[in-house]
């Protein structure tokens, strides 16, 4: 777990090179990142399972703004992240294999 100043913006979490595309057996890597009472709170992740699981139990805490970036920076919500990389059975929708 990395906790971060309460001072630090959400958008410095973001320009830092996390690691390596998921394609040829390189590395994935998630940064889950919210707003808690005690401040600014990222986590990191190899997962894309572990990485939604993190960030829904963040919401359950009632933390602000979770977000989950990939590899390349990009920025989720974590329905729109598991829609993208995890597809479970509560985002599958009708007549889409999952």
């Amino acid at each position: 777990m990395l906790t971060l100043p309460a001072s630090t913006s959400p958008s410095t979490l973001l320009f830092v090179k996390l690691g390596r595309i998921s394609h040829g057996g390189k590395l994935l890597l998630f940064i889950i990142s919210a707003s808690t009472q005690d401040g600014l709170i990222a986590y990191q992740t190899r997962s894309p399972g572990t990485a939604l699981e993190r960030a829904r139990s963040l919401e359950s805490v009632q933390a602000q703004d979770v977000q989950v970036s990939d590899m390349h920076g990009r920025i989720y919500d974590p329905d729109a992240f598991d829609r993208c990389f995890v597809r479970s059975q509560a985002t599958t929708t009708v007549g889409e294999a999952a």
